[in-house]
């Protein structure tokens, strides 16, 4: 946020915040992301304080932005059942499809 660039720069972080938390916001989270050692997986203490993998993180994520106030009523979670830690697998799958070319629900 020290060092943000073009329009960023110019709102403050409240403003910022109140703009994310307004936007329609599709959560993928892989079913599959559970490898606790995964190489790439962050270890550290505030991270690890948020779940033990990134399926868990994510959950974590998206149950802590409900319970603010006001909620986030315009963001959804969907499970993208059996893909791990997989970009490609993420978003050749029909939810990732489904979010990428507003095409529905996840199913």
């Amino acid at each position: 946020m020290a060092h943000r660039a073009g329009y960023v720069a110019a709102l403050n972080a409240a403003e910022l915040e109140k703009r994310y938390v307004a936007r329609h916001v599709i959560y993928l989270l892989g079913t599959d992301d559970t490898n606790p050692d995964h190489p790439a997986l962050d270890k550290s203490c505030m991270a690890e304080t948020q779940g033990p993998y990134r399926y868990a993180r994510g959950k974590s994520y998206v149950a802590a932005m409900r319970a603010r106030d006001g909620g986030t009523p315009n963001h959804i979670q969907w499970d993208v059942q059996g893909v791990g830690h997989d970009g490609n697998k993420m978003f050749t799958a029909a939810c990732g499809l489904a979010a990428l070319f507003d095409m529905g629900g996840c199913h």
